[in-house]
């Protein structure tokens, strides 16, 4: 018999419905960045242009912030399990038809297919997890299901890039199919049924748009989204600015930035269980903000840019969780709902970012990006901070950090 520590009790394990949604999310999430490295091959084949190429991840991700709190409204009352097979069954053919498409009108099309899926299936999926965690393990589980996109970052889009770069642009959205139908097969066997809430009409299921509380999480998670975008998306240039990094270096970067995410996210799974998703969201943010700070100071040599850009995503990859774990609590009633507003959020603030990053080469340098994202991070701060202020106000009801697990309520026929 093992060892046990008196008064000390083991934490509950994820069930593996935990990891089979954590597996479906890490396909989406390669899906969702690998088309940044198949773009040359897509302009080529198709005789676009880079930049019209590069409107498929535009029309991504513009598609999955308009369809994630639509379809998650529509589908409330839709049992999760059978919603999430169906979210992915749809996912693996919009990229097998991505793989077969004849033109670039005909790609464009597949992407929104694919978007529309991954849109239904995200925010459904952290909803899910939360509902399916034990007691005490919400922020764990979340965390777990949150790091598939670290994980893709490390693995899948390297991975999709490599294939692409050996057998063309249309393997790697065969790659991407195949997986989802892994995933899907893993989700029907391990995921019981879990009924959807219900709600009577589309006005009652999105209401939580009137709600302040969930606007002003919204708003952080937006704020943040394009403070990181503002530098990830020109990482090349700002690095090549600081320190001359290269391509080749620039890839052994990006595996750092996945890794330090994998492990922000991680952590902050456990230590929202532990201190509370508040706590942990203002260390983020402080974090977040001090290391944007530094970043050109300390990006001026190799290792600095890796030790830099590892500090500031562990710390940018850190406030997905507790934010999620906010949603679940400021709208206990409407929780994949809330979830999916805040993709939406987040994708309409990265799509802003490319603009915003864009502005800033322009009219500044590239060194510029990371104290125009710590400006916008800042500002998530006093947002995080008014909104902390309010609840805790002598009349306002403040959720609790402890007691029943956030979310259960949301996934759980009333």
């Amino acid at each position: 018999m093992a060892n046990v520590i008196p008064g000390k009790r083991a934490a509950p394990r994820l069930p593996f419905a935990v990891y089979a949604l954590t597996l479906a999310v890490f396909v989406v999430g390669t899906d969702k960045d690998l088309i940044v490295g198949v773009l040359p091959g897509i302009a080529r084949e198709l005789d676009v242009s880079v930049a019209t190429a590069g409107q498929l991840a535009t029309v991504f991700a513009v598609t999955y912030a308009i369809g994630a709190p639509v379809l998650a409204a529509l589908t409330a009352d839709m049992d999760r399990r059978r919603l999430l097979v169906s979210a992915i069954v749809v996912f693996a053919v919009a990229n097998v038809a991505s793989a077969a498409a004849p033109g670039y009108a005909f790609l464009l099309g597949s992407r929104v297919a694919a978007a529309l899926g991954a849109a239904l299936y995200t925010p459904a999926a952290m909803a899910t997890a939360a509902a399916v965690a034990p007691a005490g393990t919400t922020g764990r589980a979340l965390g777990v299901v949150t790091a598939g996109f670290s994980a893709a970052a490390i693995l899948g889009v390297p991975a999709g890039a490599l294939l692409a770069s050996a057998a063309g642009w249309r393997t790697a959205f065969v790659m991407i199919a195949v997986l989802a139908v892994l995933a899907g097969a893993a989700l029907s066997g391990g995921l019981r049924d879990v009924p959807g809430t219900e709600a009577a009409g589309l006005g009652d299921r999105i209401r939580v748009l009137r709600d302040a509380p969930v606007l002003r999480v919204l708003g952080v998670s937006a704020l943040v989204q394009c403070a990181g975008f503002t530098v990830l998306l020109y990482l090349g240039p700002l690095l090549a600015a600081t320190a001359g990094v290269t391509g080749p270096q620039l890839a052994t970067v990006l595996i750092v930035f996945g890794a330090a995410g994998l492990l922000g996210t991680t952590a902050a799974g456990r230590w929202s269980d532990r201190f509370g998703a508040e706590r942990v969201l203002g260390v983020a943010l402080a974090w977040l903000l001090v290391s944007l700070l530094v970043f050109g100071m300390v990006a001026r040599n190799l290792i600095g840019v890796h030790v830099a850009v590892g500090v500031w995503a562990v710390a940018a990859w850190m406030v997905s969780v507790p934010q999620q774990a906010r949603l679940l609590r400021a709208a206990p009633g409407a929780a994949t709902v809330a979830i999916s507003l805040n993709s939406s959020a987040m994708y309409l603030g990265s799509a802003f970012a490319g603009g915003l990053g864009g502005a800033v080469l322009a009219g500044w340098d590239a060194e510029a990006l990371p104290l125009v994202a710590a400006g916008l991070t800042a500002v998530a701060a006093v947002v995080f901070a008014i909104d902390t202020l309010m609840t805790r106000a002598p009349g306002v009801r403040s959720p609790p950090r402890t007691g029943p697990d956030p979310g259960r309520a949301g996934d759980r026929a009333r």
